[in-house]
């Protein structure tokens, strides 16, 4: 990551969850995150089409639904990794990629390792 990025620093998030750590879909407020996840569902995400970019930021009533399409819901696979451009990649702003954490059902937990350039 750091190679990648031309950084000297990376920050490291390791995770054992036993609830979504983000159940709302967002985009995060920086330019990348490498996340994986070891045990349990990966990450969702939306394409560009099924998404309501008004929907996004701090709820409120009135705000509309940000899935456009909840069929077209995309899931990485435990193991994956996947490199997630945020709103802070410079050029793309407005089309940093829409995602959220699973859903966990009881007594399920998700192992989820992040790793920012920092």
């Amino acid at each position: 990551m750091a190679f990648l990025f031309e950084t000297r620093t990376v920050g490291l998030r390791l995770r054992l969850l036993n609830s979504a750590m983000c159940p709302r879909f967002h985009c995060d407020n920086l330019p990348v995150r490498l996340v994986t996840t070891y045990v349990g569902p990966g990450s969702e995400w939306l394409p560009e089409y099924a998404i309501n970019r008004k929907g996004l930021g701090a709820p409120h009533p009135g705000k509309p639904e940000i899935a456009t399409d909840t069929a077209a819901i995309q899931r990485l696979a435990p193991g994956d990794i996947g490199l997630i451009k945020g709103s802070g990649w410079v050029g793309s702003e407005e089309r940093g990629l829409v995602h959220r954490s699973p859903a966990l059902d009881n007594g399920h937990k998700r192992l989820l390792m992040s790793i920012d350039p920092a």
